[in-house]
């Protein structure tokens, strides 16, 4: 219940209570009373019937007396009186305050596309990590499966010599790309015998590769099969290979080959130091992958290089 008090007698007593004008402003520059609210809202009730204000909200305490406070206090929380609030810090407009958060999200947006960029032109070497793993854990082909030595030519590649495509009528056949091939071998060939490529090929337990490479006309046509243990190998092998490739930005066309597993088409249209455009074809059959180069003056033709994939295809199956 609020302390009861005489009216002091004006508003350079110490003791007294704040009585508001009828329309003046509050203390410390406050606004008075809204309209329509009266200037005494309750008379003192000390029987002398002399008007006066008193907040029916304050506790006793040391602001049942004096004027009332301006700011929010552990004894006084309320407003000042009623209908009126204390004064609220000023906030931002609308406008500001979408552009901040804008602002906030684009950056992130970059960040995060930054780091998508990052880890896309990386894809093949995280996929290779993770092979990493399982083969730490439980080496890198199934049980009671091994893997060939890198030098050793296996028997598993001279058998994907007899289901590569032959070379065309009238062609000829280039030398250094031929025959039945090694890890160390294959690395060297296609890789230039990066040591990354290499372990990441061997965690995949690589089983034997072949290769055949052509020239007929004015283009040259190189076809590699790669074994591993398994599907799932050949596909994470092809799979992470297309992203390797589609990281380099030269590498502007892909497209699919209806029919063909895990097929895809990328063309890198500028011309090379030799006047060629290279395209590569990549998929694979069972635990085989598929990797083909297609390298002429100009663009490739899209129809024969896909109707050559798609008999490579079949050879396999």
């Amino acid at each position: 219940m609020p302390q009861e008090q005489e009216p002091g007698s004006g508003p350079d007593d110490p003791g007294s209570l704040w009585t508001p004008p009828g329309s003046g402003p509050g203390p410390a520059g406050l606004p008075g009373p809204p309209p329509g609210l009266p200037a005494d809202p309750v008379e003192s009730r000390t029987g002398s019937g002399t008007p006066g204000f008193q907040d029916p909200f304050a506790p006793p305490g040391p602001y049942a007396q004096g004027p009332p406070p301006t700011q929010p206090g552990p004894l006084y929380p309320g407003p000042l009186y009623p209908g009126q609030l204390y004064p609220q810090p000023a906030r931002p407009p609308r406008r500001a305050a979408w552009i901040i958060g804008s602002v906030a999200v684009l950056v992130t947006a970059i960040v995060a596309g930054s780091a998508g960029y990052v880890i896309g032109s990386n894809h093949d070497r995280i996929s290779a990590s993770v092979q990493n793993l399982k083969a730490d854990a439980a080496g890198p082909c199934p049980s009671g499966q091994a893997a060939p030595g890198p030098a050793a030519t296996s028997a598993q590649a001279t058998g994907l010599l007899a289901r590569l495509l032959p070379k065309p009528l009238g062609a000829r056949l280039v030398d250094v790309r031929q025959g039945a091939m090694s890890l160390d071998a294959y690395v060297n060939d296609l890789y230039s015998g990066d040591s990354f490529e290499k372990q990441r090929i061997a965690d995949r337990c690589f089983q034997g590769a072949a290769s055949r490479d052509w020239i007929s006309g004015s283009g040259q046509v190189a076809i590699w099969l790669v074994q591993f243990a398994n599907a799932s190998d050949a596909r994470s092998y092809t799979l992470s290979t297309q992203q390797s490739d589609l990281s380099d930005i030269k590498k502007r066309n892909k497209y699919s080959i209806a029919g063909v597993t895990d097929s895809m088409a990328i063309e890198q249209p500028q011309l090379d130091k030799y006047g060629n455009t290279l395209t590569r074809l990549i998929a694979d059959h069972g635990n085989v992958a598929i990797i083909m180069h297609f390298y002429v003056p100009g663009q490739v033709d899209r129809a024969a290089a896909t109707a050559l994939l798609r008999r490579q295809f079949a050879k396999l199956g």
